[in-house]
């Protein structure tokens, strides 16, 4: 079984990736700022209620 650390962990690696990868890389050449401005958005929110969970769920 996996460990909640090793999820946790790799669910932020992901976080990152996505955040470096899909904004330069899938919608990079989109002429509107619209995109990249929704993805930062959506990203954000995401990124923010993964903390707030993981934060909430701390054991020492």
């Amino acid at each position: 079984m996996v460990s909640k650390s090793r999820i946790a962990w790799a669910w932020l690696a992901f976080l990152v990736a996505v955040d470096l990868v899909f904004p330069w890389g899938v919608i990079g050449a989109t002429p509107r700022f619209a995109g990249p401005f929704l993805f930062w958005v959506i990203w954000t929110a995401v990124a923010v209620a993964s903390m707030s969970v993981l934060f909430l769920r701390w054991r020492e």
